[in-house]
């Protein structure tokens, strides 16, 4: 089921066998790193949640361990190559545990679901050198995973479509003037399905908007429901709710856009 932040919660059905092989492709994604174990925060009842807590630690055929919530204790990091399965707010929480990092042997973040926080940035750095990596998934609910990049401090690299996904539109530097922005369409055998005979659309446009760099990668640009018209001035939610939970104290924090006359 979509989350219901974009509009109404609706549920959308895939195959197994596509599903299954998502997760091979993000355990694919972690296993340079060889992980031996897995600390999910990301509750199984969504795609991303499915895949990272449930079915990416078996592929990789490592125990995994369940934290919904800030409450509770973290599992011994026994010097142990670590793949943490993130959300946004999880980076808050890592800062307020480094020293269960500086336990570990490493720690590989698989991040989703949400514009990276700046605090992933600190958390890179308090981790110290060489110990952490960000690695990130953009996709969606209806998409499923559709590029990935890997971060380890510094400037962002550009987003790179996953091998089994391609533009919709053919995107590429030939067809699109450096800085132009277009809406993030994609082709891919793991789009999901809302039909009886369980086929699915041919192409999925996203509500994202991209920089297209060539044929295979993009400079994620904003998602048009989160930037707001201001006095002319455009605003992205997501980096306003950022700057916010930086100075603010509570459990979580949203920016909701609401039509006003």
């Amino acid at each position: 089921h979509t989350s219901g932040t974009t509009g109404p919660s609706r549920s959308w059905l895939r195959t197994r066998e596509y599903l299954w092989a998502e997760a091979g492709m993000l355990a694919d994604l972690l296993r340079p790193r060889d992980p031996q174990s897995a600390l999910s925060f990301v509750p199984p009842s969504h795609l991303y949640g499915a895949l990272s807590t449930m079915l990416v630690p078996a592929h990789l055929g490592i125990p995994a361990w369940f934290r919904p919530q800030f409450a509770g204790t973290l599992p011994p990091a026994a010097n142990q190559r670590w793949a943490v399965m993130a959300i946004p707010w999880i980076f808050s929480l890592l800062r307020r545990y480094i020293p269960w990092v500086h336990e570990t042997g490493q720690v590989t973040v698989l991040h989703a679901s949400g514009m990276l926080p700046s605090a992933a940035g600190d958390f890179l750095a308090e981790a110290g050198e060489g110990r952490a990596l960000v690695v990130e998934v953009f996709g969606a609910t209806e998409s499923g995973g559709v590029a990935t990049r890997t971060w380890a401090g510094g400037d962002l690299p550009p987003w790179e479509l996953f091998p089994d996904v391609s533009f919709a539109t053919q995107a590429s530097t030939t067809d699109f003037p450096a800085g132009i922005e277009v809406p993030l369409a994609v082709r891919s055998p793991r789009i999901a399905f809302q039909t009886a005979d369980g086929r699915s659309p041919e192409s999925w446009e996203l509500d994202d908007y991209v920089e297209p760099i060539d044929d295979r990668r993009f400079l994620f640009t904003g998602r048009r429901s989160r930037i707001v018209n201001i006095n002319g001035r455009r605003i992205n939610l997501d980096q306003v709710e950022d700057a916010l939970r930086s100075v603010l104290t509570c459990t979580d924090l949203a920016l909701l856009p609401v039509s006003d006359a």
